[in-house]
């Protein structure tokens, strides 16, 4: 006699199920982009401890060098970040507005500068914070020069970052790369360039967070800019808008100021595999911000 096959599928005896290891779970990286000023340092402040036990998150990287005064970082307000809950911290092209911080480069493992400025320049522009559990974390910092400032090649200055971690930290597989970088093309190059062979290349320094965000087939993680922890209402990328808006009437300087108000946080959350170090997933972080408009959404 023949029976319908059962809708359900037939349950594991309990003996193989229990003894079924659990896949191990993904590390959580959150990647915020520039902390602009005060505002900046006060919504990390206020909200960052919040997002590490509401996510779960085991490291958290931010790009500093606009968070004192909007240009530049200081001995304090690196502090200042690191109180808030920020592991490691990235700069850009402003890192030597405030020349005090320049020990701080060279002796702090948390605070990096772009890896492709010359052999001379203070501090480091890679490092390696070890686990808890064994392994480490390898960030890596470049600049770029499309409509920037002269420097050495960032895809060398990669590269040679790279063998390096080969040679000296082969178990430093979860490696997150912040390319500071002004245009757009060049970031997505950068990001198909260490396709596969880093966990996650983010891109700063233009302050809007892009909707670009994607995991490839090798397994890394990219956006071309995570946008800015700052003001977004009324400002014109985290500064005041009426001296801007002026210098582009006039093309007369014009002082930056961060602009006033409750700030956004942006980012992206990271989750990789901590064997291999290949990204899972790609989330964009917009917390504290305001709402976008869904376009399914709108009105005729």
């Amino acid at each position: 006699m023949n029976t319908a096959p059962s809708p359900f599928p037939a349950a594991a005896p309990p003996d193989v199920a229990s003894n079924t290891p659990e896949a191990p779970r993904p590390f959580r990286v959150l990647c915020l982009g520039d902390v602009v000023g005060r505002p900046g340092r006060t919504v990390l402040r206020q909200r960052l401890e919040l997002l590490r036990r509401r996510l779960a998150l085991d490291f958290v990287i931010a790009n500093g060098e606009n968070a004192a005064g909007g240009i530049g970082l200081t001995p304090e307000t690196f502090r200042e970040l690191l109180r808030a809950g920020v592991d490691m911290v990235t700069s850009g092209n402003h890192i030597w507005k405030h020349k005090e911080i320049r020990l701080h480069l060279a002796e702090r493992a948390e605070l990096l500068r772009p890896a492709n400025y010359g052999p001379s320049a203070p501090g480091r522009g890679l490092a390696v914070l070890p686990l808890p559990e064994g392994g480490g974390v390898a960030v890596l910092n470049l600049l770029g020069r499309s409509f920037m400032e002269a420097v050495d090649c960032p895809f060398r200055a990669a590269d040679e970052a790279l063998a390096f971690l080969d040679a000296y930290h082969p178990d430093a597989r979860l490696r997150i790369v912040d390319f500071h970088a002004e245009a757009t093309s060049e970031k997505r190059a950068m990001a198909l360039y260490l396709d596969g062979r880093v966990s996650a290349v983010c891109g700063t320094h233009t302050h809007v967070q892009t909707a670009d965000a994607r995991v490839s087939a090798g397994g890394t993680a990219s956006v071309t800019d995570l946008g800015m922890c700052g003001v977004e209402a009324d400002s014109v990328i985290g500064m005041e808008a009426a001296p801007i808006i002026r210098r582009f009437l006039t093309s007369l300087p014009a002082p930056f100021r961060p602009a006033r108000g409750e700030a956004a946080m942006n980012g992206a959350l990271v989750e990789c595999d901590k064997i291999s170090g290949k990204a899972l997933s790609i989330a964009l972080l917009r917390d504290n911000a305001a709402e976008m408009l869904d376009a399914a959404r709108m009105p005729d």
